[in-house]
């Protein structure tokens, strides 16, 4: 019976690892039975790479990370970079001035590749 699709795409925290952190025998085989199935399988992750990094490791993954937030690509065996699509410097501001006027938290993820501060 065919399946309908080709590409399986999970998310880390939450799907494929349990609340310690780890990826649970069912779901090893679940990705192990797809990749069998030729399937393409894909890791997608609010993480920056280098928080994934060890993860992707364990589970044999080296193929493209979607991180932070779909901000960007990386080859996840090599850590390179493929695109980046960071958000303007004036959105940065704009964003950080409304979440001081409104007292609200947040994180922000910065690209491992650039370096220093405006």
């Amino acid at each position: 019976m065919p399946r309908g699709y080709d590409m399986l795409v999970v998310d880390l925290d939450g799907t494929l690892l349990d609340r310690e952190g780890r990826v649970s025998v069912r779901n090893e085989a679940a990705l192990r039975d797809a990749r069998a199935d030729g399937m393409v399988v894909s890791v997608a992750t609010g993480r920056a790479p280098s928080e994934a990094r060890s993860i992707l490791r364990g589970i044999g993954y080296s193929g493209p990370l979607i991180a932070a937030g779909g901000a960007q690509l990386v080859d996840a065996a090599t850590g390179r970079t493929l695109r980046r699509d960071p958000i303007t410097l004036d959105v940065v501001h704009d964003v950080a001035a409304r979440l001081i006027e409104h007292r609200h938290r947040a994180l922000v993820l910065k690209d491992e590749c650039r370096t220093g501060y405006h």
